[in-house]
């Protein structure tokens, strides 16, 4: 499983892993539905669409990279239980966050979201960025099953073709510097989740290009 995640190629489960391949397929099947719905919220939210529009992304990159806006948790509840998602199963993709108090609230409610694919493309996961005033700018998914913050490269999904025909890669710090760089026709930037940089990514730099140019913040 690490090595066909790791060179892009898909591998078939064993029936040891029949389970644990059902929930996987589940959450992956919950994000897909959640983007597809966060993605119809951004232009609903024109607070949102404005301050993604204010940062120069064009209409078409918001298109290439889905990015999307999370509302009230209870509308994304709404709409996951109308496409036939019991709640329990909701709370595995790691949408909800449970306080103290045992109550559930949306991780990304009120916040742009990136969706975050792996190396075979699957949709793994969020990131979520506040657009009013927070003490937390930036947060991801929680790791799970699908969702391994260690081996995945944001942009990397978009941008793997021109990375390979220009044998370039800049490794740069967030979503938004993947995102600025792609509308100003540089094509060739991923950037880890958060500052950490793993040896896998390290690794997987190197199978694209001899040469990573890192360019973190400072």
């Amino acid at each position: 499983q690490f090595l066909s995640q790791y060179s892009g190629i898909p591998f078939k489960h064993n029936n040891k892993r029949d389970h644990s391949s059902a929930e996987e397929k589940l959450i992956i099947k919950i994000n897909n539905e959640s983007n597809f719905f966060f993605q119809k919220e951004l232009f609903n939210n024109k607070y949102a669409y404005q301050y993604i529009k204010s940062r120069g992304v064009s209409e078409g990159v918001i298109k290439m990279f889905q990015l999307g806006f999370c509302p009230d948790e209870k509308l994304l509840v709404n709409y996951l239980k109308s496409k036939g998602f019991e709640l329990e199963q909701i709370k595995k993709a790691d949408l909800l966050i449970k306080n103290k108090k045992n109550e559930y609230f949306g991780r990304f409610s009120h916040r742009i979201t990136f969706p975050i694919y792996n190396i075979t493309n699957d949709l793994v996961g969020f990131g979520g960025r506040a657009v009013k005033p927070s003490k937390i700018k930036y947060i991801n998914s929680q790791e799970n099953l699908v969702f391994k913050k260690s081996q995945i490269l944001f942009g990397l999904n978009q941008n793997s073709d021109y990375i390979r025909s220009n044998k370039e890669i800049f490794l740069v710090e967030g979503y938004m510097d993947v995102i600025k760089l792609f509308s100003s026709d540089i094509k060739t930037a991923v950037s880890p989740l958060g500052t950490t940089l793993s040896e896998f990514q390290l690794k997987k730099m190197w199978s694209y290009c001899d040469i990573p140019f890192i360019c973190f913040d400072g």
